[in-house]
């Protein structure tokens, strides 16, 4: 099966979301059987039939029959159960409820920091296919999330504003700055800034990237070392990809995550994903035009302005922040993900047309 996509593949360097989701699924039965449900319900959708409902069927059997173990399998089996019913337009609660029970009694997001493929798939789930929705175990917490995301932007205003450079020293020294450098002259930059249009799930994908780095930022500093390595390598990366590959938000996502919890980088960031998908959370109960503000300066924050005249005159943001749609507000799309995506796999393939 996988040579029937390899000739779409997606690359970044050597980082091919198709193998993972690939390796992941054949680690258990009940998983490959949910990359069968998976391969099923794509057919159908292509030959305009209804979906599958014996491989469904089969599906939550085998999870049932199988939780007492409470593996990977089981739980990515669950999650492919969840991203399917999203995406047919259905909010699948009963599946996302389990899927949160499943992680939590697993530990939560933190006990898979040692498998960097399944934290990788856990991430990418609860970002790019809920949406706006109010998903995860981290949910309760949305006080928190934010409390966290007031604090993110206070840190990275007062920032903005205290790395502005006063002598000709402090300016060699920002414009040497590697992260600065790099950031603003690679495709990672390009890829984050807001298009005249996006998907949804699109600018949930992007969003969390910003609010990764940011957050990175935030915790290590602006000249720690580390970081600048990161997004240094995550820019290089870009940097590789296949000249007819054109890479999504949603693939742009799956990437960094793999990328800044791998062995070569080290576990410090897999904590501020956690963090992430709570105040991604928080940040869609905002109103429209604070969330549009945030974005700006977050974004800002990651290249840093050199002179005033660069800084936008208000970000709207002097306040602290508050909830404006009630925390279990369904996301009023029908759809959280492209019309055309009806598997998993197609998120990181290219159109026929292409």
């Amino acid at each position: 099966m996988p040579e029937l996509y390899k000739a779409r593949w997606r690359h970044i360097g050597d980082a091919i979301a198709v193998r993972d989701l690939f390796q992941l699924y054949c680690r258990d039965e009940v998983s490959f059987q949910a990359m069968m449900f998976d391969a099923a319900t794509h057919r159908s959708a292509l030959q305009g039939k209804p979906a599958p409902l014996e491989y469904e069927n089969r599906l939550v059997r085998a999870v049932r029959s199988n939780l007492h173990t409470l593996n990977t399998g089981i739980i990515v089996a669950t999650a492919v159960l969840c991203n399917l019913k999203r995406m047919e337009g259905s909010h699948s609660l009963s599946h996302w409820v389990a899927l949160k029970e499943m992680i939590t009694l697993h530990g939560g997001l933190s006990s898979f920091t040692g498998d960097h493929i399944m934290f990788t798939k856990v991430v990418w789930t609860f970002v790019a296919l809920p949406g706006p929705l109010t998903g995860f175990d981290f949910a309760p917490d949305l006080e928190d999330g934010l409390r966290d995301l007031n604090d993110l932007l206070r840190s990275r205003q007062k920032a903005i504003v205290d790395l502005l450079p006063t002598s000709e020293e402090e300016m060699d020294r920002l414009s040497d700055l590697r992260r600065i450098k790099v950031f603003r002259s690679s495709k990672l930059r390009n890829l984050l800034q807001t298009p005249s249009s996006e998907h949804p799930t699109e600018r949930n994908c992007r969003l969390a990237v910003i609010l990764f780095l940011a957050s990175a930022l935030m915790l290590h500093g602006d000249f720690d070392p580390a970081t600048d390595s990161c997004i240094e390598a995550i820019s290089q990366h870009l940097e590789e990809a296949r000249d007819d590959a054109s890479v999504s938000p949603v693939h742009l996502l799956w990437f960094v995550v793999r990328l800044s919890v791998s062995a070569s980088i080290g576990e410090r960031y897999a904590q501020i994903w956690t963090g992430v998908i709570r105040i991604l959370t928080a940040l869609h109960r905002l109103k429209p035009l604070v969330q549009d503000n945030a974005e700006r300066l977050l974004f800002a924050s990651l290249e840093i302005p050199e002179s005033c005249g660069e800084i936008p005159a208000t970000y709207g943001l002097d306040g602290e922040l508050q909830i404006d749609a009630e925390p279990l507000r369904q996301d009023v799309h029908d759809r959280s993900v492209p019309a055309e995506c009806f598997c998993e796999l197609l998120w990181f393939t290219a159109p026929p047309n292409e």
